[in-house]
């Protein structure tokens, strides 16, 4: 709801009161022809059309410049739209780009990662390996020959 008293009122141009209804009379008609040269007061084209014309030119001119406004605003909208698109477009390429190169640094990370963990497992291999032969060969090297063959026989020694 609007208050009343707070809206603008729209300013119209004033006109000559209406005329009032008057039944049409009974009895026998007579006509009058006026003629301009006698009385020219009865009707002033320039006087009685002007209102009328500024009233039509008025919301001609206002509905084309409101026609001009509201094109201008679609244009603007459309470049808006445009820019929007083309900087979400740019956002979208710069983001897929970034999630790649991140891809790439991961994949090569994990690569990596893997070959350091077979190498430390294949030296830890090495280690004990090694370990393994010069224990057996401190062992060994007390033991003497009938012994190794012994241990041959009984099935403790394979060679390999």
């Amino acid at each position: 709801m609007v208050n009343e008293g707070e809206i603008e009122p729209d300013y119209f141009i004033d006109r000559p009161p209406e005329a009032m209804y008057m039944p049409i009379p009974r009895g026998d008609d007579k006509t009058t022809q006026v003629l301009d040269r006698i009385d020219p007061d009865l009707f002033d084209f320039e006087l009685e059309v002007e209102p009328v014309l500024q009233v039509l030119v008025g919301k001609s001119l206002e509905h084309a410049r409101i026609e001009v406004i509201e094109e201008d605003e679609a244009q603007q909208l459309a470049k808006a739209k445009a820019v929007y698109k083309q900087k979400k477009e740019a956002s979208l390429v710069e983001t897929q780009r970034l999630e790649a190169a991140r891809k790439r640094r991961d994949e090569e990370l994990d690569r990596r990662n893997l070959q350091e963990q077979l190498q430390h497992k294949l030296a830890v291999w090495r280690e004990k390996k090694e370990y393994a032969r010069n224990a057996a060969l401190k062992y060994l090297k007390f033991l003497k020959r009938d012994k190794m063959e012994e241990l041959k026989d009984q099935g403790l020694l394979r060679s390999q």
